[in-house]
């Protein structure tokens, strides 16, 4: 999930064992993508007129489908990773 000034955009649910594991199995380009998204964000969505440009927003989310995917795919289980992709306005 994205917020505003944040660079790293997962938010465990208060779990010290969900931390540890993303650090164990997110690589160096998964973490630089994570990043990418993050400040993309941070970029392009205002707060009060969200996306400044709606092909921005609509890869924006499709990087958010694909980095959610990436994680799902790297976490062991019982891990599950939700995408909460709020800022629809303009997607």
């Amino acid at each position: 999930m994205n917020d505003y000034s944040v660079d790293w955009p997962i938010w465990p649910k208060i779990d010290s064992d969900l931390e540890s594991a993303v650090e164990e199995a997110v690589d160096d380009v998964l973490a630089t993508r994570l990043r990418a998204w993050a400040d993309d964000f941070d970029r392009h969505y205002h707060y009060e007129h969200g996306w400044d440009d709606p092909r921005v927003a609509a890869a924006h989310r499709a990087e958010g489908e694909a980095l959610r995917d990436a994680l799902a795919a790297v976490l062991p289980a019982p891990w599950r990773v939700e995408l909460d992709y709020w800022e629809t306005n303009g997607a």
